[in-house]
């Protein structure tokens, strides 16, 4: 039995966080905590559809971003035990009309964000066609057009259309669309009865947010075509969970499948999973953010513990609430929501922070000021504005971060500290 059963305190701490959280940071949605298979925490909190008046439950269905991708990456094992393709096999193979430059790009590549593809959502042309009928096909005729942001395996930086185009590979290989397929081999088979499209799930499907402090904003309107593989599904927290334990129990797929997504390739990320160890605990993990909506799961597999948090609000900050969460489950310290500041500066304070901050390989973290305000942009990233907490330290509620910059004694802060998940990550002023 895990230690983790005793803490008695668990459920207590855990819904005291999220009511201080819907409170304080505007967290709406579903939150679980599971460990060694059973339920500890299942919570909903806020609106799952404000004109209607209709609140969030338990089993309320959200959109869950890029946690989509383990999903794909997943598919892609089972394919290749099925003997329907390798992960060494080349991108183009699957090409109608290959591509030169792709020639040494591998379904790896892919599956581990280091095929160089350029990143569909982080060019401007995203918002214009992400609610029109862009599916996987176009995204990657648009990529035609793009250089390699870098060859072939030398790096790993987050790419939307390398899992887009795993999509492709997935509906030409089976002959199915992306939905049928996960739905015939991971949804029904292991009871995740409300995880697939969103059109499946109207009647309990909610409503995103842009924001609902201090007004309610809805979210722009999204066509899931275009995000496809890369982020596309629609769940509930105890779907996710049941996923989870389906792994464990090796009855999604065998254990060498899931070793295989869970070892780091060049990085932080896996196949479709962010694999790290923060506290001595090993954490298999990935979020989501998609117009309306924010997620975040994280799993312990040595501990059997599992925690899900989506929000029907962009600001809803799932990030930080799994976290913290998580800490709630493990019996360390965390930190209980209080209202977010968000202090007006003046333009002279603000400019010793702008610049283009390193954060690791190529990915820079860019500071702009804006209309007042400072802005921050991680390379394939949308930028997001920040909050002042005093004149050197600011959050960034949509993804539950902190910034930290250094005293800007000689006009210039050098360097700044993003503080998210627990994870303290110090970056160096490039320019």
């Amino acid at each position: 039995m895990s230690q983790l059963k005793t803490n008695g305190k668990i459920k207590e701490n855990a819904e005291a966080y999220l009511k201080a959280a819907t409170e304080h940071r505007g967290f709406t949605g579903s939150a679980l905590i599971s460990i060694d298979g059973s339920i500890a925490v299942l919570s909903a909190h806020g609106m799952a559809n404000h004109a209607q008046k209709a609140p969030n439950k338990p089993d309320t269905v959200f959109r869950i971003g890029s946690i989509t991708k383990q999903f794909t990456a997943a598919a892609i094992m089972k394919l290749e035990l099925d003997g329907k393709l390798k992960t060494t096999d080349k991108l183009n193979k699957f090409l109608k009309d290959p591509v030169k430059a792709w020639e040494p790009i591998t379904i790896h590549h892919l599956l581990s964000h280091t095929s160089g593809l350029y990143s569909l959502t982080a060019d401007p042309i995203y918002g214009r066609v992400k609610n029109a009928d862009h599916g996987p096909v176009k995204t990657l005729q648009w990529a035609k057009d793009k250089p390699l942001v870098f060859e072939p395996g030398a790096k790993q930086e987050y790419s939307n259309s390398g899992y887009i185009a795993l999509g492709m590979i997935i509906e030409r290989v089976t002959g199915k669309s992306y939905f049928d397929y996960l739905g015939a081999t991971f949804f029904k088979p292991n009871g995740l009865s409300r995880t697939g499209h969103e059109k499946s799930f109207q009647r309990w499907m909610a409503v995103g947010y842009e924001s609902i402090q201090p007004k309610v904003v809805v979210a722009d309107p999204i066509n899931m075509i275009v995000p496809h593989a890369a982020g596309a599904i629609s769940s509930t927290v105890g779907d996710l969970n049941r996923w989870v334990q389906a792994l464990w129990s090796g009855k999604a797929l065998p254990k060498s499948a899931i070793d295989k997504m869970w070892t780091n390739a060049g990085g932080p990320m896996g196949y479709g999973w962010v694999i790290d160890k923060p506290h001595g605990h090993r954490r298999v993990w990935h979020n989501g953010g998609i117009d309306g909506f924010v997620s975040c799961l994280l799993t312990f597999p040595d501990e059997k513990t599992v925690v899900a948090a989506i929000s029907n609000s962009e600001e809803g900050d799932a990030d930080r609430t799994a976290y913290d969460l998580s800490q709630i489950a493990f019996g360390r310290p965390f930190e209980m929501p209080k209202a977010v500041l968000d202090l007006k500066l003046a333009e002279d304070d603000l400019k010793p922070f702008v610049g283009k901050y390193k954060i690791m390989g190529d990915t820079i973290i860019e500071i702009s000021l804006k209309n007042g305000s400072l802005y921050a942009q991680v390379t394939g990233q949308p930028p997001f504005r920040l909050q002042a907490q005093d004149n050197r330290t600011f959050e960034v509620s949509k993804v539950g971060a902190r910034l930290i910059f250094s005293d800007p004694a000689d006009g210039k802060s050098e360097t700044l500290t993003i503080v998210q998940g627990g994870v303290s990550t110090p970056c160096q002023r490039q320019e």
